[in-house]
């Protein structure tokens, strides 16, 4: 039986029909063939602007707006939508395009500014950003994402704790605790009580640690409420403060014993100390369990002579892992390295990916998949702590070594975060930590070249 073909009419009744049940995978088809018979067509464009974002299939909806754009004359809302799908598909050369071309249209409000600073920021163009977000939040100054942003641009380009004081470190690292005694902002301590609690991210728990040692010599009595995983580290490192679990039970005791002069979070002994203090002033500060770190390194040496390298290419980070992660094809030089045993500290269960990529260029990486980072936090401490050094895109793995005393290179894209500044390759925060940032973005290479270098120095005769 031969089939009807659709008229435009019927496929815009069909696509409507299938709008009005908010079944979009059953609009797309209709709608894709009115795109293809009327590109220019606003109203059609506009329905399958929402038909993709709601199927999150960002890359079909930039491609509708890359050919729709030559044909017709861009508005304000053309250039929205059209930025807001290039964003959600990373691809930040070409919003920064985008932007500037709907600046010099005169579409100059705050969102496309906002954009075009987000692209600029990621692409690690973080001080012609920053003018872009002040103007975006001098337009919208209620405006607390704005807020947010703009502070940590601020926190990575000039000194943290100024920017955190300006701008709120609360609403920066999204935070919301309450106690019924005073929040602390830098008073003495001596002869008084000041509970911490835990920030949120487990690379905040061990980085702002650092600077509990200078918090500890000013003779105040210290208690820091910590996740149940750290406990038992923080316990071993800190021996002059009170650990205790932070759990919604011990909360509500403290609250209800009223006991305490100040409170704060974790992260503000940054805002208060850091003018005084960097925790690279101390080498290794968290320590690991002795008997666990012998183990892991017997376990090193029956696979063979090292020195033991660890390594990890990614983050499983969603909203920073395009910045942040090195495709596996790019550390091949670093592994053919002679003399050096590379051991894998990725978590995620990469091991098929892993298999396949050495399978392919005939390179060895061992695996210490035995151990789940994120159940046991002792014996990865342990199986970091027996390293000779570590190699690794910006996770937690960094913030371990580091605060463990190990030596380390962060390698990081053009676009760092506050932790890590925007130049220079020392550390704020770990004396043995060296940073290794992308001069071209997207481009690895001089950065895994480099990474050789620091390790051929580092063991001249492995």
């Amino acid at each position: 039986m031969t089939q009807v073909a659709l008229s435009p009419q019927d496929h815009l009744a069909a696509a409507r029909m299938y709008l009005g049940k908010e079944d979009w995978a059953g609009a797309e088809p209709h709608l894709r063939t009115l795109f293809e018979i009327v590109p220019n067509n606003a109203d059609v464009l506009a329905l399958l602007t929402c038909v993709y974002s709601n199927l999150q299939r960002f890359a079909e909806g930039a491609e509708i707006y890359r050919r729709a754009k030559p044909l017709i004359t861009p508005d304000h809302i053309f250039y929205t939508n059209f930025i807001t799908f290039l964003l959600k598909c990373n691809a930040f050369e070409e919003v920064a395009g985008i932007c500037t071309e709907a600046e010099k249209a005169g579409f100059t409000d705050a969102n496309i500014l906002f954009n075009h600073a987000t692209a600029l920021d990621y692409m690690g163009e973080s001080r012609s950003a920053l003018p872009l977000f002040e103007r975006a939040y001098a337009m919208q100054p209620d405006n607390l994402e704005f807020r947010r942003v703009l502070g940590a641009l601020k926190m990575k380009l000039f000194n943290p704790a100024i920017a955190a004081r300006e701008y709120g470190l609360d609403l920066i690292f999204a935070r919301a605790h309450d106690f019924p005694f005073p929040r602390w902002q830098g008073e003495p301590l001596k002869d008084k009580s000041l509970f911490i609690w835990k920030e949120q991210g487990i690379g905040d728990v061990m980085m702002f640690a650092g600077f509990l040692p200078y918090v500890l010599k000013q003779d105040g009595n210290i208690t820091v409420a910590m996740t149940v995983d750290m406990m038992s580290i923080y316990k071993r490192s800190f021996p002059a403060a009170t650990i205790i679990p932070f759990t919604q039970e011990e909360k509500n005791r403290i609250c209800a014993e009223d006991k305490f002069d100040y409170h704060c979070p974790l992260g503000d002994l940054m805002v208060y100390c850091f003018d005084n203090y960097k925790p690279r002033e101390i080498k290794g500060y968290l320590k690991a369990d002795p008997e666990l770190t012998k183990k892991a390194r017997t376990k090193y040496e029956a696979l063979g002579p090292g020195p033991y390298i660890g390594m990890s290419w990614t983050t499983l980070n969603p909203t920073t892992n395009v910045i942040r992660n090195i495709p596996l094809s790019e550390w091949t030089p670093l592994f053919q390295l002679k003399g050096f045993r590379f051991i894998s500290l990725q978590y995620g269960y990469l091991d098929e990916e892993l298999n396949a990529y050495m399978k392919k260029t005939g390179v060895h990486v061992d695996t210490i998949m035995d151990v789940d980072p994120m159940k046991d936090r002792e014996e990865f401490f342990g199986h970091i702590a027996a390293l000779d050094a570590v190699v690794s895109v910006q996770n937690s793995n960094i913030h371990i070594a580091g605060s463990l005393g190990i030596d380390a290179m962060i390698m990081l894209s053009k676009s760092g975060e506050f932790r890590w500044r925007t130049e220079g390759t020392d550390c704020w925060w770990y004396p043995t930590v060296t940073i290794n940032r992308q001069e071209e973005f997207r481009n690895w290479k001089p950065v895994i070249h480099r990474a050789c270098d620091w390790l051929k120095n580092k063991f001249p005769n492995p």
